[in-house]
């Protein structure tokens, strides 16, 4: 409970409030810097310092993604990742997204990572009445 208090204030400062507002072509540069620099040493990851807003922003949306508000019939971001999907992974697909829609950049970061998980992981249809 904690953890997701503290992921839904990180995104919220990230996303959307004043000065500290994200900017998608802020995380995307974050992310490239992160998907390019990030080393592993021994069981130690050695985090790039230009990577640290991208790791946190779509660790943050990663927990919130999980978020059902009807029971688990929908999910709140609408994407579906298998719950072994890696942030690593989440974080390739959202800068895959992002540099292949370079117009999307003018929208807030949540909504290209939106875009691009739920392109990447649809959920499952749903019976009507269920």
């Amino acid at each position: 409970m904690i953890r997701m208090l503290f992921c839904l204030a990180t995104v919220a400062v990230l996303g959307g409030l004043g000065k500290a507002k994200a900017d998608s072509a802020q995380i995307l540069t974050s992310c490239e810097i992160l998907l390019r620099e990030l080393k592993l040493n021994g069981e130690r990851v050695v985090f790039p310092e230009g990577g640290y807003p991208c790791w946190f922003y779509l660790l943050a949306l990663q927990d919130v993604s999980v978020i059902s508000p009807d029971g688990g019939k929908t999910r709140w971001l609408g994407a579906c990742a298998p719950p072994e999907t890696k942030l690593t992974t989440l974080i390739r697909v959202f800068t895959r997204y992002a540099e292949q829609n370079p117009a999307e950049l003018n929208h807030p970061p949540v909504f290209i990572a939106m875009n691009a998980w739920q392109r990447a992981f649809p959920c499952p249809e749903q019976p009507p009445g269920r």
